[in-house]
């Protein structure tokens, strides 16, 4: 399943920080993040709880770059 969201974040060093943060998270196939665009595209594995992984996946984000969040 994939799904996109928006996020808040300053810079795009820090939103490379969060996709990698997202990558690590379990439950993750893929994780994209654009700066430009202020998005973040994630692709959940396939016998993944899409809301436990997103959970987990905002507060690693939030955990690499503080001030960041993503908007559900």
């Amino acid at each position: 399943m994939e799904k996109l969201f928006k996020i808040k974040v300053d810079c795009a060093n820090c939103a490379l920080k969060m996709e990698a943060a997202a990558r690590k998270t379990p439950g993750v196939q893929e994780a994209e993040v654009s700066f430009m665009a202020l998005k973040m595209r994630l692709v959940f594995k396939d016998n993944a709880d899409p809301a436990a992984v997103i959970a987990e996946v905002r507060q690693n984000c939030q955990k690499a770059v503080p001030d960041s969040d993503i908007i559900l």
